[in-house]
């Protein structure tokens, strides 16, 4: 993990926040009033993004993260090499770097073996002024997914 600052990531990298942060606008958020947006990059290059989305039975939330890589998905892209992540509360900004939740760390865990990457995650306060670069091994060490299970991924790959 290591912490960088907007103008020391790359083109690609500061292209992926500005969708995510585009892609906070987005949140439906009546309950927590956070918003979260995350953006990937498809391995056709293609920048898909996605928001939160609450619901009144809490318990089926939908994150930011797992928002873009299940419209990924839909999209017909199963694999791609990095994300990034930004929230920010209701009236102000967040000076605190948002990563993502256990939940979404596994779905990156399982994108991460689908695409035979350690993908790389790019969480940032809502002001781009606090960044953390990590991959998701380092945010989810010893994680479970298909490869622990002997599955042959070749199939989903595209």
């Amino acid at each position: 993990m290591k912490r960088t600052s907007f103008a020391k990531l790359s083109r690609q990298s500061q292209e992926l926040l500005e969708a995510a942060r585009a892609a906070m606008e987005g949140a439906y958020n009546p309950y927590s009033k956070f918003f979260v947006g995350a953006a990937l990059r498809a391995s056709s290059g293609e920048i898909i993004s996605g928001s939160n989305f609450e619901n009144a039975s809490y318990s089926v939330v939908v994150c930011a993260e797992r928002s873009a890589i299940v419209r990924a998905s839909a999209m017909g892209c199963k694999t791609f090499s990095r994300i990034a992540v930004i929230g920010r509360g209701a009236r102000s900004p967040s000076k605190s770097i948002v990563s993502p939740c256990g939940v979404c760390r596994q779905m990156l865990m399982e994108s991460a073996q689908l695409s035979n990457r350690n993908i790389e995650v790019i969480m940032s306060s809502s002001d781009m002024k606090s960044i953390v670069v990590a991959t998701i091994r380092e945010l989810l060490p010893l994680g479970f997914g298909p490869h622990n299970l002997g599955m042959d991924l070749r199939r989903f790959q595209r």
